[in-house]
């Protein structure tokens, strides 16, 4: 029986960027994901359903998704790749939804009633899957501004309250010398800031990790009843730092100016990319931290080298890390391995099977011991940049099928900030229950420069659940 059903279609981005139609399709009656975002809807517009091609007319262009064979990570969805691209998969999903069969299709953020195959979110998700944040709308911009600003651009941030001052202590990615986030290699330092609430704002009290120094991620070490800050570059001056920026934001300069390695003596450790993480040690998120701790590892052939880490600790000592590998048109997750915070770490021998690319990979287990990850979406871009994947040993991975959140922050009033970049997710954590998102941001609307005046952002997450139960 051929039926007729709204739905809503994200096209790619090389045709319509950030463009979700809601549009009427004959005999698919689907749902193409990720779009997550309803007030992106235009005006409804007829799809065309011809064998295992789906069009749609755009701006008088004929735009069309081909079908393509599904894999286990599609929720049993139907697969569609826009025609002639070799971009990634879009996947489909009947309108109502695929019923689900058991709590890995609520993205084990939620629990699966199988006698109506229909998932109920715990707090802090929402969605068919239960794998969109649940973000509350902030009270005004200037709320959700937690570190930077005043000349001084920041990248994200990791967020721990102290139970010994009750206060919310920051590690941040701070550029130095009033520079923007495109001259991180050379400019980017950890500094350490707190506040009184969650949302800030947060004030600097100290540099941590001098340049270079990045992607910094603090996680408690209940082995030992400490804390540990993990992070990227040795935080020795193995590139002198710009001197030529103001007002938070990088001038135009040719690309890698300057990039070369100095030839001092006095740096014992190399400070990009291809390092083993260093680590720092407290007693407390506030301090005060000792280090650089060098740790040691073994590589692989495919991964030899660890970026953005994201580390868990087990009760134990015993380190699950996610780490990034990073190639020009690739970004890919592989699992880490220690015996503790030192190591030697266990690089993976393979990629975890996802099938969008991805990177800034933030890791943490639910109050249930399931493991959950966030990661800035390599392939969307904006506006879709959030992801969301689970797991039940920390091992085996799935890649959630929606978008976890995208560049748009929602306020009280009913206006929003649309931002240029939303990446490096963290979030504030109540046991295992998500609070708080944490994000660095680069704001609309620059003209100077780069273009590359960034801030800490941080944005509420709903904790009550939602009285409703949402189809999976």
């Amino acid at each position: 029986t051929t039926t007729t059903t709204a739905a809503t279609v994200y096209l790619s981005p090389a045709d319509t960027p950030s463009l979700c139609l809601s549009a009427t399709c004959e005999e698919c009656n689907a749902v193409l994901l990720p779009c997550a975002n309803p007030s992106d809807t235009a005006p409804s517009q007829q799809w065309v359903h011809e064998g295992k091609t789906l069009c749609i007319m755009v701006g008088g262009v004929k735009q069309c998704l081909t079908e393509h064979e599904s894999s286990s990570h599609d929720h049993g969805a139907q697969v569609w790749r826009p025609s002639g691209s070799s971009r990634q998969n879009w996947v489909i999903v009947p309108v109502g939804g695929v019923p689900c069969q058991t709590d890995d299709d609520c993205s084990l953020n939620g629990v699966c009633n199988t006698g109506n195959g229909t998932c109920s979110c715990a707090a802090a998700w929402t969605g068919p899957a239960c794998d969109i944040l649940d973000l509350l709308p902030a009270p005004s911009q200037k709320a959700t501004h937690a570190y930077g600003g005043n000349g001084t651009s920041s990248w994200g941030g990791s967020v721990f309250k102290s139970d010994r001052d009750g206060k919310y202590h920051m590690l941040a990615a701070e550029m130095v010398g009033h520079c923007g986030l495109k001259s991180y290699m050379r400019n980017s330092q950890i500094v350490h800031a707190v506040a009184d609430s969650p949302m800030g704002p947060y004030t600097r009290q100290a540099l941590v990790v001098p340049p270079f120094s990045h992607n910094p991620t603090v996680v408690y070490n209940p082995a030992n009843n400490s804390y540990v800050l993990y992070h990227i570059g040795c935080g020795m001056l193995h590139r002198q730092p710009y001197t030529d920026c103001k007002n938070g934001t990088s001038p135009k300069r040719p690309s890698h100016a300057g990039d070369q390695d100095l030839t001092a003596e006095n740096y014992t450790c190399s400070g990009g990319y291809g390092d083993p993480p260093n680590i720092y040690l407290s007693p407390t998120p506030g301090g005060p931290w000792t280090g650089p701790v060098g740790v040691t590892w073994n590589t692989t052939k495919w991964m030899f080298h660890m970026d953005n880490p994201a580390p868990f600790i087990f009760d134990d000592g015993r380190v699950l890390l996610l780490a990034r590998k990073w190639a020009t048109t690739s970004s890919t997750i592989g699992v880490v391995t220690a015996p503790s915070v030192f190591g030697p770490y266990q690089l993976p021998s393979e990629k975890l099977d996802f099938s969008r690319s991805q990177e800034d990979p933030f890791l943490w287990r639910d109050e249930r011991g399931h493991f959950h990850a966030l990661f800035h979406n390599w392939v969307f871009h904006e506006p879709n940049v959030g992801s969301h994947a689970f797991s039940r040993d920390g091992v085996h991975w799935t890649l959630s099928p929606s978008v976890t959140y995208n560049t748009t922050v929602v306020y009280e009033d009913g206006t929003s900030d649309t931002y240029m970049r939303r990446e490096r997710p963290h979030l504030i954590l109540d046991g295992g229950r998500p609070t708080h998102l944490v994000n660095g941001v680069v704001p609309p609307g620059q003209t100077q420069g780069e273009r590359d005046q960034s801030f800490t952002l941080v944005q509420a997450i709903n904790t009550t659940p939602r009285q409703r139960s949402a189809t999976a």
